[in-house]
């Protein structure tokens, strides 16, 4: 049989916009989005790049129906990791990183809880380099294992023009992208770099196989094999039958050369065909290498490691042993499988499952004890896995019961939800959480609506039906951020945004609640109207008053400005006009409002030097009760997301700011009065084995006068819940799960004080439910 060799030729397809009407939708937001500045729009300056293009998230929101949300970013050193994946789980299923005449495997799967009509996208950023820039062969080398026909595309920063150009690429087909000069940017050495965007639009998981910068060929070689999944039962003597595939660019195929066994040499030498049989009779660790040699003189290899495991080999023998079986939350206890053992061999494997269900949190190699800490209510059912050097495997189990903590109960069932806030309002039993929530594609594609739920039960474990606020109509996005506050009086206050798709502007509105009971509202009052996407605000009783922070991130200036909402009454049935607190801002900001010893105070996101990488947060104070003038407090350069505001009880005030991109980390900003005027310190808080926000929003609340947080974990699997050991977040308790399952995912995060007790809902975006947890 001949050697199945695939040789591809050059391909080279114009630019998306020259493909008609085809992926209509799509090509009307990349007309938006291409960024020559001719429009008027800002785009965000890549200032180290030195060109302008627009943020990842305009790529694919204005004037589209497609829209953005952070989802797993990929490893690599050279993946541009300030640019993040959006709206994709993006694994690594290869080896090695993305850059010059390097393959790499990168699988798009499409998130699970974007809102209808938008769930087919999934993109990602990379910044590749190594091509040498005297070189009139620059290239780019694309290739899917796995893609959907007429749903992938490539887009390159155009340097001279600053602008995005975007192709659309064939599943079947390695294509190489000549002459990319204009979209190379020197990085010294006489070497290039560029930025490639890489988008699959489509509901099917798509498998990229290489994305390299280079003049030389390139080729991907394959291995059909006949030995079983199951590496326990590939049992010696086995014959195993080899098939070779290879797909080769920029070159032709000349022959190649076969290693069966790993030892040194190759055993077949100048082959044409990829076929080939090996008896191996005795047990123990082999490799299979191939080497390809093409027309051009370069070598193209492969090497496969797999193991022939004896016949006789004896099973191992789990054990698992928890050290304190039973307590209150927080409930730490020792897993211990130490006494596990393999009568003829070695075990090289321990994988516990904290949750039994299925997915392991811990794998390891020679640790057989993990230190555990369970925080929710009843029992927890514990497995451990160990495999021996023959790869058997057995399982052990152990159960752990918390009698008192966290339990859990549903406030709305099969809901897309788009943004949520949650505050409390008075009823004549008592103090309630209440809940506001707008939903994603209802009831049309672009249209959401937006509902009110109340507790029944003051500890959040049971809640009434929903109440529909706003009913928006197509073309109409409303509650793209929403925040629903208490008033003085116990009767709720909402300020959300509603965008308006076909104008692109964006109109911040007020509304309130008339009775204790939240069933009766008075009609929204229209604040402001922005240019773009009013997308980040803050609500908050200032004065005794409701008062709100917004931001316009494309101010007709060209400026993103923050801007100062103050009712005159308690209620807020009258607002002044809005007044302008900051021009200039970053276009990401996402202020927090609350009540300062002088007046409002407001922190915020900003970007440093205009340098997406360098953002902190900043702090802005009044000068004084009802002065005009802001000052600012500083800026503290860390990576920000979620800032939640705190106000001691002794006046001082705290932000709680979650990092959701970088290393997950959490810190807090601190403020302290010296001479009459507030200062800040910034201080941060220890990481975890769970790491920080990642996957999910997150929320502070004030628990017995100590500051309190609630957040998903950086898997956003986990719900985790984290006190402090004294009034001002010196010393902060160790952080341990509420509610844990990798069946979950944790999108979004509200918590608040009801009476004595915290009451924490959040979203799982895997059973698109809203939960509300509290301790019993």
């Amino acid at each position: 049989m001949r050697f199945p060799l695939l040789i591809c030729s050059v391909v080279l397809l114009g630019l998306l916009g020259a493909c008609g009407g085809s992926r209509k939708t799509f090509l009307d937001g990349l007309e938006a989005a291409q960024g020559t500045g001719a429009s008027g729009e800002s785009p965000h300056s890549l200032e180290s790049a030195g060109g302008t293009f627009p943020l990842p998230s305009e790529l694919l929101r204005k004037g589209s129906d497609l829209q953005a949300s952070d989802g797993t970013q990929v490893d690599g050193s050279k993946f541009a990791d300030w640019l993040p994946s959006r709206n994709v789980e993006a694994t690594d299923e290869g080896e090695g990183s993305f850059d010059w005449n390097t393959n790499q495997n990168l699988r798009f799967i499409p998130q699970s809880d974007t809102p209808a009509g938008l769930e087919h996208a999934a993109y990602a950023f990379y910044s590749l380099t190594g091509m040498p820039l005297d070189s009139q062969q620059a290239r780019l080398c694309i290739d899917w294992v796995q893609a959907p026909s007429g749903s992938c595309f490539v887009g390159l920063a155009n340097f001279e023009q600053n602008r995005w150009d975007w192709r659309v690429l064939n599943q079947d087909e390695t294509v190489i992208i000549p002459d990319i000069l204009p979209c190379l940017k020197a990085n010294g050495g006489g070497t290039g770099f560029t930025y490639v965007a890489v988008l699959v639009e489509s509901g099917e998981p798509a498998l990229l196989d290489c994305l390299a910068l280079g003049e030389k060929a390139w080729a991907r070689i394959q291995l059909v094999k006949d030995l079983n999944p199951n590496k326990a039962m590939n049992l010696a003597p086995r014959t195993v039958n080899w098939q070779v595939f290879a797909q080769l660019a920029g070159a032709d195929f000349v022959s190649m050369d076969i290693d069966c066994d790993g030892q040194p040499g190759y055993e077949l030498v100048g082959r044409t065909e990829g076929q080939v049989s090996q008896l191996y009779e005795l047990p123990g660790a082999y490799q299979f290498n191939v080497r390809l040699h093409d027309d051009r003189g370069d070598t193209h290899d492969l090497a496969y490691d797999f193991t022939i495991v004896d016949p006789a080999n004896q099973a191992p023998v789990a054990e698992l042993l928890a050290l304190q079986a039973s307590g209150d939350a927080p409930l730490s206890s020792s897993l211990v499988g130490s006494g596990s053992s393999d009568p003829d061999g070695e075990i090289t494997r321990y994988r516990f499952d904290i949750d039994s269900d299925g997915s392991f949190e811990f794998d390891s190699e020679d640790i057989s004890t993990v230190d555990w800490t369970f925080g929710a209510w009843g029992e927890n059912s514990v497995t451990l896995e160990v495999t021996d050097n023959n790869f058997a495997t057995d399982t052990a189990s152990a159960t752990v019961e918390v009698l008192k903590g966290w339990r859990r109960a549903p406030v709305v069932s099969s809901v897309s939800v788009k943004d949520m806030s949650m505050a409390v309002t008075g009823i004549t039993t008592g103090v309630r959480p209440a809940l506001a929530y707008s939903l994603a594609g209802s009831p049309t594609k672009y249209g959401n609506a937006m509902y009110v739920v109340v507790a029944s039960q003051q500890n959040g474990s049971a809640w009434g039906s929903p109440m529909l606020l706003r009913d928006a109509p197509d073309k109409v996005e409303t509650g793209h951020s929403l925040k629903l506050r208490q008033l003085s009086t116990y009767t709720l206050g909402l300020a959300y945004s509603e965008e308006q798709q076909d104008t692109l502007t964006n109109t911040l509105y007020y509304l309130h609640s008339t009775n204790l009971e939240a069933t009766d509202w008075s009609s929204p009052q229209a604040l402001h109207t922005a240019q773009y996407s009013n997308d980040s605000l803050s609500l908050a009783v200032i004065d005794g008053n409701p008062a709100i922070v917004s931001c316009d991130p494309y101010h007709e200036s060209s400026q993103s400005h923050l801007y100062y909402h103050s009712a005159q009454d308690a209620s807020g049935n009258d607002w002044s006009a809005p007044q302008t607190i900051l021009a200039g801002a970053d276009e990401y900001s996402r202020p927090a409002l609350v009540q300062g010893p002088q007046g409002p105070v407001c922190a915020f996101s900003q970007a440093i030097s205009g340098n997406i990488q360098g953002s902190g947060v900043d702090v802005l104070q009044q000068t004084g009760s009802g002065a005009v003038e802001w000052l600012s407090a500083g800026i503290w350069p860390l990576w920000r997301e979620y800032i939640n505001p705190l106000r001691m009880s002794d006046g001082s005030l705290m932000f709680l700011v979650g990092d959701p991109f970088r290393d997950g980390k959490l810190q807090q900003i601190s403020s302290s009065m010296q001479g009459g005027q507030l200062a800040w310190s910034p201080q941060l808080i220890d990481h975890t084995p769970h790491g920080y926000p990642g996957g999910g929003d997150c929320d502070a609340v004030l628990e017995s006068l100590k500051p309190a947080i609630f957040f998903a974990s950086n898997v956003g699997a986990d719900l985790m819940y984290r006190k402090a050991g004294d009034p001002f977040g010196q010393e902060w308790q160790p952080p341990y799960p509420i509610w844990s399952s990798d069946l979950s995912r944790v999108s979004l995060c509200e918590a608040e004080m009801a009476g004595s007790k915290p009451v924490v809902c959040y979203y799982d975006a895997a059973t698109k439910t809203i939960y509300a947890s509290w301790y019993e």
